[in-house]
């Protein structure tokens, strides 16, 4: 049996609202399987309660960066090669998107989510 890791260990220093940015990419991404999401815009800022303005795309914007933040994951196995530990992102993202664009794109990182899928017990709860 794979060790589990402690899902409060990763997500320690994010706000509350990057923690339901996690939720929202993760779930979209094991709902299409895909690592490259494209994200509606629309939707984020209904999720946020934000209005669709520069305003708003600033606040996404930072929490998207709050996700993109290094973070040490511990003791796991990753295509059989044993890692005591690892400096990861959960994310990248396309840094020049205008508001009115109808998606932003993210890149979710491969290893990240192999550790939350094999190594972390219920990773995120479904939020939408």
């Amino acid at each position: 049996m794979e060790n589990k890791i402690d899902l409060e260990i990763i997500i320690q220093d994010l706000s509350e609202d990057a923690i339901k940015l996690a939720n929202i990419l993760y779930n979209t991404y094991i709902n299409e399987n895909d690592a490259e999401l494209h994200i509606p815009v629309l939707k984020l800022c209904q999720v946020f309660n934000y209005e669709c303005d520069d305003i708003s795309k600033s606040m996404i914007m930072k929490l998207f960066e709050e996700l993109n933040e290094p973070v040490m994951v511990p003791s796991f196995e990753y295509h059989g090669k044993k890692m005591s530990w690892q400096v990861m992102s959960f994310c990248s993202f396309d840094e020049v998107w205008k508001i009115e664009d109808e998606f932003i794109e993210i890149y979710m990182n491969e290893m990240f989510l192999y550790v939350l899928k094999h190594y972390v017990h219920e990773p995120f709860l479904n939020i939408l």
